[in-house]
């Protein structure tokens, strides 16, 4: 549930497929729509973090830190495993100095990546993309908002149900308000942004 509510408020949209594994331990869980949809950007990786989070998180919320279960487990491998990509993949951090490096020296074309000798900001970086997202998806889920309600509908629904429909998906995604739930259009974002330039 808290997938589907993080996605749907993210992305405006309903995920492809949803399964609890509570109900039913021998299904899949939470699938979203394919990448091709979006534009690879830092807004899209910096979501897609905070919907592997958005089981950890509802999990804290709902049920207490002592009560947690490891189900987590991999949703916060694919999160850290995304964070790290921003910074030591991608160049998408402000510490552009070391944006890539490896374990060992790789050819690159150019010559060779260089792994930095302390990776103490790289990974301080890491953690305080993981620790913004994490809080963001905590703010979501606050007492009182409209997310926090879709989130309980969903989760009753799932406690009682291995599967959620796309009809049953649709009918709880809009009983968020549509004032709450609208996104910007940023289809012509790029070309809007060199036509500017």
């Amino acid at each position: 549930s808290g997938h589907f509510v993080i996605y749907s408020k993210l992305f405006g949209k309903l995920p492809e497929k949803l399964c609890s594994k509570t109900a039913t331990k021998d299904k899949g869980g939470f699938l979203m729509h394919n990448d091709d949809d979006f534009v690879q950007s830092y807004e899209y990786i910096i979501n897609r973090i905070k919907v592997a989070l958005g089981g950890y998180v509802a999990e804290e919320v709902v049920f207490g830190n002592d009560n947690r279960t490891v189900g987590a487990s991999e949703d916060l491998r694919h999160a850290t495993m995304l964070a790290s990509r921003i910074v030591r993949e991608y160049g998408m951090d402000d510490y552009i100095n070391v944006s890539t490096y490896y374990t060992e020296s790789q050819n690159c074309g150019f010559g060779h990546i260089v792994k930095e000798f302390d990776d103490t900001k790289i990974n301080d970086k890491i953690k305080s993309i993981l620790l913004e997202c994490y809080l963001d998806v905590k703010d979501t889920f606050k007492e009182g908002s409209e997310w926090r309600k879709m989130l309980k509908k969903s989760s009753l629904y799932l406690c009682e149900h291995s599967i959620m429909p796309k009809k049953k998906m649709k009918e709880i995604y809009e009983s968020v308000p549509k004032s709450v739930r609208e996104l910007p259009d940023k289809t012509s974002y790029y070309r809007t942004k060199i036509e500017e330039l």
